[in-house]
Order: structure tokens, then sequence, then C-alpha cells
């Protein structure tokens, strides 16, 4: 009988490849959003330094007013892009996850292939092995 052959296999090393890729993407956009988080929690944490309104002068209330306000808008923006994080996160995920499961159908298909023709082999070493006697009775 012929060695075992998945003629799926080019199709299973691609899709191995393709969920690799996929995962690494994942693990990428999960520190992306891990990065986004650390920024926004720092830049709310420097808005909330300058919150309160200290005692100053006009021309010192105008900066500290300016800077208050960057601060503010840094949060925002921070956020923003925490939001984006976490979008291109759950994309990332879900790209894995097909690939995931891709790569999991082949791998079904070829362990029943293999066990297909490992019962087919027995069976044809089996019947190869009966048939043996009668040969030998019969020249």
């Amino acid at each position: 009988m012929k060695a075992y052959r998945f003629r799926l296999a080019t199709l299973a090393r691609v899709r191995a490849a393709g969920e690799r890729s996929a995962r690494q993407g994942l693990g990428r956009a999960i520190g992306d959003l891990g990065a986004a988080r650390g920024a926004a929690t720092s830049a709310l944490g420097d808005y909330r330094a300058g919150a309160s309104v200290p005692e100053l002068s006009g021309r010192q209330l105008e900066s500290w007013y300016e800077a208050s306000t960057r601060a503010a808008a840094s949060v925002v923006a921070c956020e923003a892009r925490v939001a984006e994080a976490g979008v291109a996160c759950d994309a990332a995920r879900q790209r894995w996850q097909v690939a995931a499961r891709q790569v999991e159908l082949l791998e079904r298909i070829d362990r029943r292939r293999r066990l297909e023709w490992r019962a087919a082999a027995e069976r044809a070493e089996r019947a190869e092995l009966e048939d043996r006697p009668t040969r030998r009775g019969h020249p």
C-alpha cells in the first residue's frame, strides 16, 4: 500500500503560516493597546496633577490655563488612541480566531484521513495474511 499523503498538506502549511502571522499581529495589537492605555493613564495623571486652580497672577493664570487645556486635549487624544487600539485589537483577534479555526479544521481532516488510511492498510494486510495459506495449498 502506498505511504500516507495528505493531499491538502500545502494548503495546511499556508494556513498555518497565516495563523502564525495573525497570532503575531494580535500580539502587536495587544501591545499597542497596552501602550495606549499606559499613555492615557499618564496623561490623566498629568491632567489631575495640574487640575486645581492655584492662586496666580493674571499672566501666570493664563499660562496655567493653556497648560491645563493642553493636558485635557492630551487626555482626549490618548483616550481616542485607546479606542482605536481596542478596535484594532478586536479585529486582530477575530482574524486570528478565523485563521486558527481554518488550521484546526485542516488538522482534523488530516487526522481523520490518516486514521482511514491506517484502517485501510490494516484491512489490506489482514486480507493478504488470510490469503497466504490458501495460496500455498494451491500452486
